[in-house]
């Protein structure tokens, strides 16, 4: 009888050996977090629909009083070094953290970044 395979773990609880597409999370933030101050949003040119996820997220943070920062990825290389997750065409990023990845709505942005601010 086989005995079942389990994997090696790493620390961050991945396989051993897994493979990132993007710089992890933990290994971005070391890298990148500290220039991140207030909002910024990275995206690229890829979808149509990121001009609306990065408008809700400019109109929410008005509501809220944030001038929001935009970085353009121009191109795979900038998107490898940039990008805090897998999906690299749109991140919402305040203060360091990532805090979107996909698009909301200007109303639901502008609660959460409410709460985000509050804390701070």
């Amino acid at each position: 009888m086989h005995e079942k395979y389990v994997p090696e773990l790493r620390k961050d609880n991945k396989p051993a050996g897994f493979i990132e597409y993007a710089p992890g999370e933990q290994a971005w933030r070391a890298v990148h977090a500290d220039g991140y101050e207030g909002l910024t949003i990275l995206r690229t040119h890829q979808c149509p629909y990121l001009e609306v996820a990065t408008q809700n997220i400019i109109e929410a943070a008005e509501k809220v009083g944030v001038q929001p920062k935009i970085m353009h990825i121009q191109d795979r290389s900038q998107l490898m070094e940039l990008s805090p997750t897998p999906y690299g065409v749109f991140h919402v990023i305040c203060n360091g953290e990532l805090i979107s990845y996909h698009r909301l709505t200007a109303r639901s942005f502008a609660k959460n970044l409410s709460m985000l601010y509050a804390k701070s």
